[in-house]
């Protein structure tokens, strides 16, 4: 990430999710670090209101990822929740990227907020070039280069 310091995030399900996994497992020690709780302290997070419902959708889940569904939606007050399609700096249809809603809306906000970085889990196959293709980046809304990070990505 060329030594920048993020301080504005945007998340997408299941990468968020991802950081919660360590800490809902029972058999991890206590003293593990937190990573949800690294990101949610050391920048401002933003999640789009399709990605906190389908974090709702993977708590009906009785296992480590639907623990882990639950513990992020227990932090919503240290993140910000916000819909891109009520900015009045987007459009109110949802672009056709080819990924699913909340991704989707996750860029979109990304784009609009003009954030740091955007922590996503599509790093394999054709889905993260597009990622890194569409996301416009900080300073301009002309301008590439908003870091793309995965739950695998040191923070």
């Amino acid at each position: 990430m060329s030594g920048r310091r993020l301080r504005t995030v945007v998340d997408d399900t299941t990468a968020l999710v991802s950081l919660v996994v360590p800490r809902a497992d029972a058999a991890v020690d206590i003293d593990t670090l937190n990573p949800l709780q690294y990101l949610l302290t050391s920048c401002d997070v933003f999640v789009p209101s399709e990605v906190v419902t389908e974090i709702r959708d993977l708590t009906q889940y009785q296992d480590i990822h639907g623990g882990a569904a639950s513990n992020v939606l227990a932090a919503r007050g240290h993140h910000t929740v916000a819909n891109p399609s009520e900015r009045e700096d987007t459009s109110d249809s949802r672009p056709t990227f080819g990924l699913d809603d909340g991704e989707t809306d996750g860029i979109v906000l990304a784009n609009a907020l003009d954030v740091d970085g955007f922590l996503t889990d599509e790093f394999d196959g054709t889905n993260f070039p597009l990622i890194h293709a569409v996301l416009q980046g900080p300073g301009s809304s002309r301008r590439r280069g908003s870091s793309v990070i995965t739950p695998t990505t040191a923070i």
